[in-house]
């Protein structure tokens, strides 16, 4: 599947860039004021000496002239200064020499005042030639931008014909702009998004922040663009967020192009159930790995419906079996699955919050138990209900952590569940894991590529491989027989299929070729854990 490149940034046209032009160099500018405010971006210049020209001006020019309308009085510069930020003006350029031999000092407090980048030019210049070089470079700098929102419009384009999802398709658009992107259904908060650099809380942090300025008359801070569903319904809008750096014209035409793609994909069924189940993945990601603060994670749980008066909280993972990737599921089915699951729950009184995690078809739970409800009764339900929607083909390897009495406890109950599962998911099939029993099985799991483990059980079981090797007698299936049943003749008897006075003769033999008494408790307790870790280690364990 094809991803788009990260486009090498074409710099917007900025007061600073437009400073840098051979046009402008010869006039030998000084910046004077506003020297913060010089990646303003200008899309237009204009050459007028009216004093009221600010009534011709639309905003993000830069206007050239040589003071013989601003008038000599104080007031009136300092009003012409208050007009043009107003209407947001980039820049004033102002060639000394013809009217000012210097600058005027009340125009220039109130452009420090005010932030307006205020540069004089020293030299004459031609402002017909500064406009004729400005207009040509902001015009290749816009065929750059279409140019290259047309290439990532077909990279996107193609990646939705592949069959990618809205989350593949907003990581793409988040790489190739630089930009994080949101998308948040109308009315009902952001549904997933792509962090890019930024970390997830930072970025949404920064949204809610931005939010109102954007919705309240200032669009431009970020790039949007309406998400339609069937029958031209607005179902909510595509945002390129400013994170650190600006949104430039890239952004905004990406944005713009990539909102039709974004409304087909949602078309397809279970997308937006997937959308809100990785959103809800991540957001639980986040919080035990704790990149959200505690007394966060109550608001950022309510704003993913999950009630936020619960005391008694409960992690629980369900992470796909590495040895089942081969069936390939379609990552539409556990979000679908995941609404009975969470309405199967409630049938019970616990409140939940479900989401797969990005990069694999893991499920990840938060349960808010009802009063009165142990947590046994409650990881018995919430397997049964992973059971009854059909998550468990093929069955996954099923992790609960330890009760969370707060939102403080949390990602740590969280992670003990998330570790277990891991460890154990290679492991052995089981109804679920519980992370909070000291498990030796489970310690041996997470010891499986450790040398040192190998070591142990290839010195210890050496002789009996050594003697089955060419034999058709051999004694490794005895004694792993003993070990499965705790050294109990009857039961390891009846595994083998031979009668007990047979197996006393093959543990005697055991005996002398291990040179071991096997009634000794230390003796059986290292043939255990080698039995138990040449199980378990990387194959081939026990080759020379």
């Amino acid at each position: 599947m094809s991803t788009p490149i990260r486009f090498p940034a074409e710099p917007q046209m900025t007061v600073d860039a437009a400073l840098r032009l051979p046009a402008l160099r010869r006039g030998a500018p000084e910046v004077l004021a506003g020297t913060d405010q010089l990646d303003r971006p200008v899309r237009w210049a204009h050459s007028c000496e009216a004093r009221h020209v600010s009534e011709l001006l639309e905003g993000d020019e830069m206007l050239l002239m040589t003071g013989m309308g601003l008038g000599g009085s104080a007031s009136d510069q300092r009003a012409f200064v208050r007009d043009l930020v107003e209407r947001r003006v980039a820049g004033l350029v102002i060639e000394l020499g013809r009217v000012f031999q210097a600058m005027p000092a009340p125009l220039v407090q109130e452009a420090r005042r005010l932030h307006l980048p205020l540069i004089a030019l020293h030299e004459e210049v031609r402002f017909v030639e500064v406009t004729k070089q400005l207009h040509s470079a902001i015009l290749t700098r816009q065929l750059a931008v279409e140019r290259r929102g047309a290439e990532l419009h077909d990279q996107l384009t193609a990646m939705l014909v592949d069959g990618a999802g809205v989350p593949s398709i907003l990581g793409s658009i988040a790489h190739a702009i630089g930009n994080p992107v949101l998308l948040e259904r109308a009315f009902g908060g952001v549904v997933f998004h792509a962090a890019h650099e930024a970390s997830p809380e930072e970025l949404l942090a920064d949204w809610e922040l931005l939010r109102p300025r954007v919705d309240g008359g200032a669009p431009l801070l970020a790039a949007t663009a309406p998400v339609l569903a069937s029958g031209g319904r607005i179902w909510g809008r595509l945002v390129a967020v400013p994170h650190e750096r600006p949104v430039d014209g890239l952004a905004r035409a990406a944005i713009e192009r990539t909102a039709p793609l974004i409304a087909l994909a949602l078309g397809r069924s279970g997308e937006e159930q997937l959308l809100e189940s990785r959103e809800r993945g991540n957001f639980l990601h986040d919080v035990m790995t704790g990149r959200i603060a505690p007394e966060d994670i109550a608001a950022r749980a309510a704003r993913l419906d999950l009630p936020t008066p619960h005391h008694r909280l409960l992690g629980i993972v369900a992470a796909r079996r590495d040895d089942a990737h081969a069936s390939s599921p379609d990552e539409r089915r556990a979000p679908v699955a995941l609404r009975d699951v969470r309405e199967a729950l409630a049938v019970w009184g616990i409140a939940s919050l479900l989401g797969t995690r990005s990069g694999a078809e893991d499920v990840v739970m938060l349960l808010a138990l009802p009063r009165g409800m142990t947590r046994d009764t409650a990881v018995e339900h919430a397997v049964d209900a992973l059971h009854a929607a059909g998550l468990d083909r093929p069955p996954p390897t099923i992790a609960a952590g330890p009760l969370a009495d707060s939102w403080a406890e949390l990602p740590d109950a969280l992670r003990a569940a998330d570790g277990t599962a891991e460890t154990m998911r290679h492991g052995p099939a089981r109804r679920w894991h519980d992370a909070t029993v000291p498990d030796v099985e489970r310690l041996l799991w997470g010891l499986r590529g450790d040398e040192r483990l190998g070591a142990f059980a290839r010195q210890r079981l050496r002789p009996v491989l050594d003697h089955d090797r060419g034999r058709t007698a051999v004694l490794l299936p005895t004694l792993q027989a003993l070990c499965d049943h705790h050294w109990q003749k009857a039961p390891a008897a009846r595994e083998l299929g031979i009668q007990r006075q047979s197996l006393y003769a093959r543990i005697g033999r055991l005996s002398q070729v291990l040179d071991a008494d096997l009634e000794d408790p230390e003796t059986r307790l290292g043939l255990d854990l080698a039995v138990r870790a040449q199980r378990i280690m990387p194959a081939p364990p026990l080759a020379e």
